[in-house]
């Protein structure tokens, strides 16, 4: 069961009740995709990539039906443009199945639209390309921070 509190962001460690934030990392840019992960890690998360949008989906399944033995998962990293699902795509599974999990959303298509519809289907901070790792470090704050102040618990099914 994933806690409600905020994360902690200090020193470039990335902590939650004292232990390591697990993440997902999905983006069809492998370079990119490693730089985000390595950096995360190197703040104390455990990372899962995911190259594409079916296997986000993949890891999702798994941690949503308990295959993923990890404990949990604490948030998302996802660009909008990837083959298979788009980021996109997987915010409105997510949606459908009442599951809440801090997502930050990552775009070259920084478009208005693209931000609205990230936004109206839960993600607290969408970043347009390129950013930078602090850009990201502080986005993850905001949506761990929104998250833990919200009414029903991330990352687990609603119980509605």
């Amino acid at each position: 069961m994933m806690s409600t509190s905020p994360a902690s962001f200090s020193g470039g460690t990335v902590a939650q009740d004292d232990r390591a934030l697990r993440v997902v990392v999905a983006d069809d840019d492998a370079d990119l995709r490693a730089e985000l992960a390595s950096a995360l890690i190197d703040d104390g998360c455990v990372v899962t990539e995911a190259r594409d949008g079916y296997e986000l989906l993949a890891v999702l399944a798994a941690w949503a039906t308990g295959g993923d033995k990890s404990g949990g998962l604490d948030a998302i990293v996802t660009d909008v443009m990837m083959p298979g699902f788009s980021g996109i795509d997987v915010l409105t599974a997510l949606q459908r199945h009442l599951i809440r999990v801090p997502i930050v959303v990552v775009t070259a298509f920084g478009d208005a639209r693209t931000c609205r519809a990230a936004e109206s289907l839960g993600s607290v901070s969408v970043l347009k390309k390129p950013f930078t790792i602090d850009e990201l470090r502080a986005a993850l704050a905001r949506s761990m921070r929104a998250a833990a102040e919200s009414p029903s618990s991330p990352g687990s099914p609603s119980d509605s």
